[in-house]
């Protein structure tokens, strides 16, 4: 008995050469029953994998895409927004006390009035509230309160026009009740015309 070179002997029966891959999906070459049932398995998958991808990948992408497209949109929009919008404070001014006491409505307190002008082709944006009132005690400076009540005074809602030179006037009234004065004040917030 001789011996071959790979070491087996010449009755040794040789082991199955393997069908190339493609060869046994395609079934060209007979596979085993093991193999025969992965290849197609593993092909099936394949295909099915490629089908999604090809026929509904557009599909899935797109409503992404979209918000993506939308978040982005609404984030330049916002920045440009915050950038575009000054401000403009008004100075402090005294508001006394409501001359008749105990005062507990609008029509007994004293009135003040405070306006801002804006400048030439400016757009009005909104308004802060500022007053020394608080409550037990009030505040040695102002503070932002908006202009709901606090301790037996208030703001009025602003209210803005254009005057005969095409300037913003924004016009806001305090209501003081309180027997104590305050100091007041306003900022406004507006945006100007892009150049």
């Amino acid at each position: 008995m001789r011996m071959r070179r790979d070491g087996h002997n010449e009755n040794d029966v040789p082991p199955p050469r393997a069908a190339p891959a493609t060869a046994r999906l395609s079934g060209k070459y007979p596979a085993g029953r093991r193999s025969l049932p992965t290849a197609k398995c593993q092909d099936t998958a394949y295909h099915q994998w490629h089908f999604f991808k090809s026929a509904n990948w557009g599909t899935f992408m797109r409503p992404i895409a979209a918000k993506v497209l939308l978040l982005a949109s609404i984030t330049a929009a916002s920045l440009a927004n915050a950038q575009d919008v000054k401000n403009l404070a008004g100075k402090e001014v005294r508001c006394a006390a409501a001359k008749s006491q105990p005062c507990t409505a609008d029509s007994c307190a004293n009135r003040c009035e405070i306006s801002l002008k804006l400048p030439v082709g400016a757009t009005y944006v909104s308004t802060h509230y500022f007053t020394t009132a608080d409550y037990p005690n009030d505040r040695a400076g102002v503070w932002e309160t908006g202009s709901k009540d606090v301790s037996y005074a208030h703001f009025s809602d602003a209210v803005h026009a254009s005057n005969q030179y095409q300037e913003e006037v924004v016009t806001v009234y305090y209501f003081n009740r309180s027997n104590r004065d305050r100091n007041i004040a306003i900022s406004v917030d507006y945006r100007t015309a892009p150049r």
